[in-house]
């Protein structure tokens, strides 16, 4: 007999991750569900490496080699910003995709920054209605002006859910 890890009848958590982009006025809203990852470092390395990739995927696309200045502000979530590991990712950042990554944490307390902006336009686009599936969660969040949103699924083969990030910083 087999057991069970995940209850048949229970509701899928639906995670977010957003990437405000102040120099395009466009943000990056990832969906992803609790089977993929959670919401740890990992996560959030992978999420941001995700991210990072597209993006240089796309500048290759213009023939644009490499940016110049990445200027990356921190929400003031001390478990997941502010660990060691999150430092080390961000200094692979500049050996892969920019000549230099500044970053500013944030103050302590709720500090209404963009990315707090942009997960009240997607509660808005979503309050009252109820969503069956995450594409359907991604389709009304872009028709929010300015806000790109997509769904990290785990199942794809091309997917680029990462574990692990420790031994590869250290």
């Amino acid at each position: 007999m087999g057991i069970c890890t995940h209850r048949p009848n229970s509701n899928l958590m639906v995670l977010n991750f957003v990437v405000a982009d102040l120099t395009s006025n466009n943000s990056n809203v990832f969906f992803y569900d609790e089977r993929a990852q959670g919401k740890d470092v990992d996560a959030l390395c992978n999420l941001r490496f995700t991210y990072h990739l597209e993006k240089f995927k796309t500048l290759l696309s213009c023939k644009i080699a490499m940016l110049k200045t990445l200027l990356v502000i921190l929400n003031n979530y001390v478990g997941q910003n502010k660990l060691q590991l999150v430092m080390q990712f961000f200094t692979l950042l500049p050996i892969m995709f920019y000549s230099k990554v500044l970053l500013v944490n944030l103050i302590p307390r709720h500090s209404h920054n963009t990315a707090d902006w942009v997960i009240a336009w997607c509660h808005n686009a979503t309050k009252g209605k109820n969503f069956y599936s995450p594409m359907a969660i991604v389709e009304a969040i872009n028709g929010v002006k300015g806000v790109d949103a997509s769904f990290i699924d785990h199942r794809d083969v091309q997917c680029l859910c990462y574990v692990g990030w420790g031994p590869h910083l250290q």
